[in-house]
């Protein structure tokens, strides 16, 4: 009898707390329960591309497992009533759900499909995914019903067997979607039509913003890529690789709204790079990046024009020859843009030039901390790059906004006439710093045209 006495006590004393919560919550203004929301939602998972340096955060690694945050969420909205109607009616608020790409759904999950009504939806379905707390199922065709709302989709260490949520995203067209990312294992899933082929969403996803692929291609003739804002390739499956000209037209196709470009171990089909270019504009690009072999990097980049360019990062490798092919002597064109004018509202330069490096930074101060701030252009491991290749680069670039150039080198020699060719390109120039790495004599004459050079070994 006593224990029941002592659990009414307490029931009523949580009965009148809540109350009492419920009472103090909707006494708060309006915009303050609202951040409470969004505070609990988290929604900065997915930030905004535009405001980011580089999008290198993987879609996946933005759609976390917000089961904690979720509760909370469950909390606040059983305590106010108030809190539930804005948490079902916010355009702020993002439901999560979290799964394997063969439709096994978290509790949690399952319950935020059942409750969000037609809140936008995240949903990562993750194949790597350990978690004791995955329990039933959630057949592909609920996961199917439910693709009018989702809006931003990540397919993580995709399973080649698991083919039937890929059938499902080709047979559905979708407004709804606005960021996709399928990622398969380079090194573990062999060339299939299920991930080489594939017309996604009938070809109709007119608001996708944002398109990250990694071992898996649709068909570069799908009007899915033409509204693009940031597009990402990575490891594409030999089946699937586009020629250049494929490529060249997807970009030209979202030229007008894409602003972030990345294309990691990126190769174009076999002979493609030989065939003649055009010369196309991507007009609002603001950032590319680049990694893969040398004669790849410079067949895209020459064949571009990025006038709006603000980060430029290519990152070039020896080509790879098959057994028996000759060796192939160090490309002399830089990877570099026609029309980029790289010190740009930038005043301090600094390059560094070995047998195998030739880097440039351009800042816009001389202490500049952030290193995403600096527009590079680097080439690694190349051959030895030397003075006819620097001079190029500089050349074609606008640097009359520099005033302050460091070099350094670990050359033996450098010759006057090269060094005045290459300074005539700085027109208001003030300070050079010129730094010599060698344990040989350096012959370099201290003044060229009335300005010291500050020689330091």
């Amino acid at each position: 009898m006593r224990d029941d006495e002592d659990n009414l006590k307490l029931q009523a004393a949580l009965k009148n707390r809540e109350l009492n919560s419920r009472t103090n919550l909707l006494r708060l203004p309006e915009e303050i329960q609202l951040e409470i929301i969004i505070y609990a939602s988290i929604l900065s998972f997915f930030p905004n591309t535009v405001t980011v340096v580089w999008p290198y955060r993987r879609l996946s690694d933005h759609l976390l497992d917000v089961a904690p945050q979720t509760v909370r969420l469950e909390v606040l909205a059983h305590v106010c009533h108030r809190i539930r109607q804005l948490i079902l009616g916010t355009p702020y608020l993002w439901a999560d759900a979290r799964a394997t790409t063969s439709g096994r759904l978290s509790d949690i999950a399952q319950r935020i499909l059942r409750r969000s009504e037609s809140v936008e939806l995240r949903v990562r379905l993750d194949d790597a995914i350990e978690d004791t707390s995955l329990s039933g199922k959630y057949g592909g065709a609920n996961i199917a019903s439910e693709l009018h709302r989702i809006g931003h989709l990540s397919m993580h260490n995709f399973f080649e067997g698991n083919t039937s949520f890929l059938d499902r995203l080709r047979d559905t067209p979708s407004d709804a979607i606005k960021s996709l990312e399928i990622t398969v294992k380079c090194d573990e899933l062999p060339d299939s039509p299920h991930i080489t082929n594939l017309e996604l969403f009938q070809g109709h996803a007119p608001n996708l913003r944002r398109l990250e692929f990694r071992g898996f291609t649709t068909s570069w003739t799908s009007p899915i890529f033409n509204h693009l804002s940031v597009l990402a390739l990575a490891c594409i499956p030999e089946a699937g690789r586009p020629t250049l000209s494929n490529l060249l037209n997807v970009l030209v196709r979202c030229s007008s709204t894409l602003e972030d470009l990345i294309l990691e171990e990126f190769v174009f089909s076999l002979g493609s790079i030989r065939l003649a270019r055009a010369t196309e504009t991507l007009p609002q690009l603001l950032r590319f990046k680049m990694y893969g072999e040398e004669s790849y990097c410079r067949a895209l980049v020459q064949s571009l024009q990025m006038p709006c360019l603000k980060r430029f990062h290519v990152y070039g490798i020896p080509d790879q020859l098959d057994d028996g092919e000759d060796d192939v002597g160090p490309i002399e064109d830089p990877i570099i843009p026609i029309n980029f004018s790289l010190g740009n509202n930038c005043t301090n330069l600094r390059l560094r030039e070995d047998d195998s490096t030739f880097e440039a930074e351009w800042r816009k101060h001389e202490n500049d901390a952030d290193p995403y701030d600096d527009m590079v252009h680097a080439v690694y491991d190349g051959d030895i790059i030397g003075w006819k290749r620097i001079l190029h680069v500089f050349r074609q670039t606008d640097n009359s906004r520099i005033t302050s150039l460091l070099f350094q080198s670990d050359a033996t020699t450098t010759k006057k006439e090269l060094m005045q060719s290459f300074l005539s390109n700085f027109p208001h120039l003030e300070i050079f710093t010129f730094s010599i790495f060698s344990n040989q004599l350096v012959s370099c004459n201290p003044v060229i045209d009335g300005l010291l050079l500050l020689h330091e070994e």
